[in-house]
C-alpha cells in the first residue's frame, strides 16, 4: 500500500517535518525485539511503522490512521515492549493497556 499522506503535527496543530525509520537497523529497539523481528522474517518496517516509531520512541503520543493489514498493531506494540524491557515497571503496576473498538479486532490483536 502507498501512503496517501503523512502528516505530523505538534500538540498545537503545527506541522512538523516527519522523520522515518526506513530499515530495522535504524530502529533503536531492545535486542529481544530485534531478535523477534529477525526470527519472524520481517524485512522492512511498514509505512505506518516507519513514521510512528520515531515519534513514539521519544515518548510522545501518536495517532496512526492506516488501512487494515498495514502493520498498525506492531507500530504501537514494539515501542511499548521496548519501554517495558528497558524501564521495568514496578511489580503489580500495569505495564500495558490495549483498547480495541470491537471484539473481533481485540481477538485479532490477541492472536498476533
Amino acid at each position: 500500500p502507498v501512503v496517501e499522506e503523512v502528516r505530523v503535527t505538534d500538540p498545537e496543530g503545527n506541522s512538523v517535518e516527519p522523520r522515518a525509520f526506513l530499515t530495522f537497523a535504524e530502529c533503536p529497539f531492545a535486542p529481544p525485539i530485534m531478535a523477534a523481528v529477525e526470527k519472524a522474517g520481517f524485512t522492512a518496517p511498514s509505512q505506518v511503522q516507519q513514521h510512528t516509531w520515531p515519534i513514539s520512541m521519544q515518548g510522545l503520543d501518536v495517532v496512526g490512521v492506516a488501512s487494515t493489514g498495514s502493520g498498525k498493531t506492531i507500530a504501537f506494540l514494539f515501542p511499548t515492549f521496548h519501554h517495558i524491557l528497558t524501564v521495568s515497571p514496578e511489580p503489580g503496576d500495569p505495564a500495558l493497556l490495549i483498547m480495541a473498538p470491537t471484539r473481533e479486532l481485540a481477538c485479532q490483536i490477541e492472536n498476533q
